[in-house]
């Protein structure tokens, strides 16, 4: 009959070849065969590896409960480094159900006490998942310099595992930073890395990683050749999660590309694969990416239903980001439909959510919004001041695409109050943006008629 040692070793290896569902079932034998009273730190292993293989699958529930679960069993031993990893894959699990100030806050413990012991590879593991939750809460540099630490460590270790998790998230930093050839180079590396090492989790996270940072360059056929062989290898290896977010990618490249019927599919078998994952963060984003959809499409009754569906949900999980995201596009949707007092309403909801979370990317997207409407009513006086004040925001967050936009309507007002000088300023600087950093602009024919005009008078 195996033993329990040997169980969990099984567990483990089947996890590290991303054979997710026999790896649960070793360990869930493993624990069947423990005795509650006596064996506590066996306990804490199995739930903390449980926890993390439910997380790595999406199964958000599953590996709270767990990771709960191993929390107590660790802390009923009094070994602070099973107490610590516990704290690690708890830290991961409240980052990824959208609470990215608890994590650091878990992970910082675990950083400590791994330090305070001696334990690199646990320092590293501490690292490379603190940068994520830094990330989400805003702090780039901070992260990006967090995974680096990790992945110089994981080297000395000579532990490949984890320099590839640390070099995806190395590439995902970049990547938030706008340094695309960067972060394209650190994927590669990590897929090369998962491929020496057998990992189809890890290659099938590269091909998403490159896909994403290809889409959002706008080389779309590549990012959909890239998302669409990440979606299959998650699709055999039976992860909802990592189809989801696949999905996303190639709804998003689908959207650009202005197939909207493909976009709409993607993003709702998204959203049906977060819900399988219990990602409720997940399933939110993807059914606003359907209502974006929609609105484009001039399906606006449907946009207005999806987006406060979205709405609803992030509400209910307590998501500031989400709920001032969705705010932002009801009142897209309400501009474009000329339903301006809605739209100016639905921007400072997302202004006053955008400023309690301290979310300044959205304040000055709100701000904006705020703008276009008083210009669309001729308040141009107000819709300059407006508009400013975003540019100063969007400039201080190193947003080129904002700061175009926000030009544009600058140029637009200047244009209405007889400002020819000052509007043809604003009006080809909004255009050189767009350009140079390959920003396809949707008022890009308004932008050149304008300068047109006002070159001629």
């Amino acid at each position: 009959m195996p033993t329990i040692p040997a169980n969990i070793n099984l567990g483990v290896s089947l996890e590290f070849t991303s054979k997710y569902p026999a790896a649960v079932a070793a360990l869930q034998a493993a624990l069947h065969l423990l005795d509650p009273n006596q064996d506590r730190e066996y306990e804490a292993v199995i739930f903390t590896a449980l926890a993390f293989v439910y997380d790595v699958q999406g199964s958000r529930d599953d590996a709270l409960n767990m990771a709960t679960k191993a929390l107590e069993a660790a802390r009923a031993t009094k070994d602070q480094i099973l107490i610590a990893n516990a704290l690690v894959v708890l830290g991961r699990i409240q980052d990824a159900r959208g609470k990215p100030t608890d994590s650091a806050r878990t992970l910082t413990m675990a950083l400590e006490v791994y330090r305070s012991r001696g334990s690199r590879e646990g320092e590293a593991s501490a690292l490379n998942n603190l940068g994520s939750a830094l990330i989400d809460l805003g702090r780039l540099t901070e992260a990006l310099k967090t995974y680096q630490d990790a992945e110089a460590i994981y080297q000395r270790l000579h532990y490949p595992m984890g320099r590839m998790s640390a070099l995806t998230n190395i590439g995902n930093a970049y990547a938030d930073k706008g340094d695309f050839g960067k972060a394209l180079a650190a994927y590669e590396q990590a897929r090369v890395l998962a491929r020496e090492i057998g990992s189809l989790r890890g290659e099938a996270d590269a091909l998403q990683d490159i896909g994403e940072v290809e889409r959002q360059q706008s080389h779309l056929a590549d990012a959909i050749v890239h998302a669409a062989a990440a979606l299959e290898i998650f699709r055999q290896l039976g992860i909802p999660n990592g189809q989801a977010s696949a999905l996303i990618t190639l709804g998003n490249a689908h959207f650009m590309k202005g197939d909207y019927q493909a976009a709409l599919e993607d993003f709702n078998r998204a959203a049906e694969f977060f819900r399988q994952s219990g990602d409720p963060l997940g399933e939110n984003d993807a059914i606003g990416n359907a209502a974006e959809v929609l609105r484009e499409w001039k399906r606006f009754d449907e946009s207005l239903t999806m987006a406060n569906k979205a709405l609803s949900g992030f509400t209910t999980i307590g998501n500031l980001q989400g709920q001032a995201n969705t705010y932002l596009n009801i009142g897209s949707t309400y501009i474009t439909i000329k339903r301006y007092p809605e739209a100016l309403e639905a921007f400072t909801t997302a202004l006053e959510i955008a400023r309690r979370s301290g979310d300044r990317a959205r304040q000055a997207t709100a701000i904006a919004g705020q703008g276009e409407v008083l210009l669309d009513t001729h308040h141009l006086v107000e819709s300059v001041a407006k508009s400013q004040a975003a540019l100063v925001m969007f400039q201080s967050l190193k947003d080129p695409n904002g700061e175009a936009a926000v030009l544009a309507d600058l140029g637009f007002a200047h244009e209405q109050q007889g400002n020819r000088s000052d509007a043809l300023r604003e009006l080809t600087r909004s255009l050189e943006l767009y350009q140079a950093n390959g920003i396809a602009a949707s008022q890009g024919t308004e932008i050149q008629q304008a300068i047109g005009r006002l070159r001629k008078r």
